[in-house]
């Protein structure tokens, strides 16, 4: 496999991805807008590196939850430069005051879809591929370094990040998924697994994973830069705050009406067994 030879590492492709977004928007902000072309072939490449370090990483063997928080955080950086660049360019070139109120629902509702989507793609993935819960095997590594007094910011951002969704995203699991991560020495057991498999084949798990796939963060980058190319930044803000909320919205309702529903009627059976 060619990343096995490659001279840098994942987190190195991480941080440059991060720095070409970042690049690109200062372009957006003050460059010619006839060079928008430029900044959308910037970001096209921002989007290939962001997936080809989770490549890199598997290549080498050194997948990490230190490095998926980087790749977080990089991920916010970009995002976060390329809002903050169209906006500037909207207000310098037409004084729209509302572009910054606008930004910050695209930012708002962008976070949250990137922070809902990481959540829900983890847990269901898992269940539907290996049978399994992904999300006490992240934590657990996370807390035994805190515990040991091993960790940096970014391993403790890591961990408030991961138990902040379980938190609200998996409230009803919340509690036993936490006490599953300090005591390192018990199994691991979801009661949501075994449900989300025997709804694996229906229709109702399809619209659900679907949903899911559209809520991605990673579309919130397409709208935009789409709207770079084009040279309608201000609708492009529009069109990505109108997708964001609603989807974001339509996801987490899905999502917790699946899971309430099952873990309720895991406790009617366990209470008529």
């Amino acid at each position: 496999m060619v990343a096995k030879g490659l001279p840098f590492t994942p987190n190195q492709v991480t941080v440059f991805h991060a720095m070409l977004a970042v690049g690109a928007s200062l372009g957006i902000a003050i460059a010619d807008r006839r060079w928008f072309w430029l900044v959308f072939i910037v970001m096209e490449l921002r989007a290939v590196l962001d997936c080809y370090d989770g490549v890199l990483a598997r290549g080498k063997k050194i997948s990490s939850p230190y490095g998926r928080t980087v790749d977080e955080l990089s991920d916010a950086v970009g995002y976060i430069a390329l809002n903050v660049g169209i906006a500037y360019r909207v207000w310098h070139e037409s004084h729209n005051g509302y572009t910054f109120l606008l930004m910050c629902v695209v930012l708002g509702s962008g976070g949250l879809q990137a922070w809902s989507h990481d959540f829900y793609k983890r847990k269901f993935t898992a269940a539907l591929t290996h049978g399994r819960d992904s999300v006490v095997p992240d934590l657990r590594p996370k807390y035994q370094l805190i515990q040991r007094g091993e960790a940096d910011f970014i391993v403790k951002f890591g961990l408030f990040f991961d138990t902040m969704q379980v938190k609200v995203l998996s409230r009803r699991s919340a509690k036993e998924t936490l006490r599953q991560m300090r005591d390192a020495d018990s199994p691991i057991v979801s009661e949501d697994v075994p449900h989300i498999l025997a709804h694996a084949d229906t229709f109702f798990i399809r619209v659900v994973m679907r949903t899911l796939g559209i809520m991605t963060g990673d579309n919130g980058f397409i709208i935009l830069t789409v709207g770079v190319l084009l040279g309608s930044l201000w609708e492009a803000q529009l069109v990505t705050a109108a997708w964001g909320v609603l989807s974001l919205g339509a996801t987490i309702l899905m999502m917790n009406a699946f899971l309430s529903k099952e873990r309720a009627h895991g406790s009617k059976e366990r209470a008529h067994g």
